[in-house]
């Protein structure tokens, strides 16, 4: 029976507090308006508050614009919006994406990509539309090549240092001889013939 009782005043004591916190909830809304506040649909029925301006940034795809926009001061909705000025839309910053030489190193194929919008532009250049030098060290036996590039009022600069010995892919032979694309084919003909001999 005791049990019993002890149950029924633990019931009762989570109603008290479930009422307690729906009392309180009742008044913070009260208070506060509700979550949630509809003025009604039409103007009339709104509060309009002081104009406010409100800035939207120009990127390089769009023009901003800045607007005074006044909202209603009970439920916060939009009431009206009036453009005060543009502005103008931002120019491009392009950054290189990628670069590669070709196998002459006389021209590059390169993509551009705005780092503001990320328009993506490719563009190859050579030795009539860039500056494209080439400096041999023969003690470290490189040559480097540096190209620069001309694009959007930007100047773009990459460069690229090879050896210049000749180097075999099948025997790992480096000799100093620089790099021919004869000497290449014969070494690699001698490859050929000794792989068909051993055959």
């Amino acid at each position: 029976m005791k049990r019993t009782n002890k149950k029924v005043w633990t019931l009762l004591l989570a109603l008290v507090a479930l009422l307690a916190l729906c009392v309180c909830i009742a008044s913070a809304e009260g208070e506060t308006g509700g979550a949630v506040v509809s003025c009604g649909d039409n103007i009339s029925d709104h509060t309009p508050g002081e104009p406010v301006e409100v800035t939207t940034a120009a990127t390089c795809k769009e023009e901003g614009r800045v607007d005074s926009v006044v909202y209603c001061e009970v439920c916060g909705e939009e009431l009206s919006r009036e453009l005060i000025r543009t502005l103008p839309k931002r120019d491009h910053f392009y950054t290189e994406k990628s670069l590669k030489w070709a196998d002459n190193f006389k021209s590059v194929t390169v993509a551009f990509i705005c780092i503001r919008c990320g328009d993506i532009r490719v563009l190859s250049y050579d030795e009539n539309t860039a500056k494209i030098t080439k400096t041999v060290n023969k003690k470290a036996k490189t040559a480097t090549y540096t190209i620069e590039m001309e694009f959007n009022g930007q100047t773009f600069t990459n460069t690229k240092t090879v050896s210049t010995e000749f180097r075999c892919d099948l025997c790992d032979l480096h000799e100093k001889y620089p790099k021919n694309p004869v000497i290449t084919a014969f070494h690699t003909f001698v490859h050929l013939v000794a792989y068909l001999t051993k055959r």
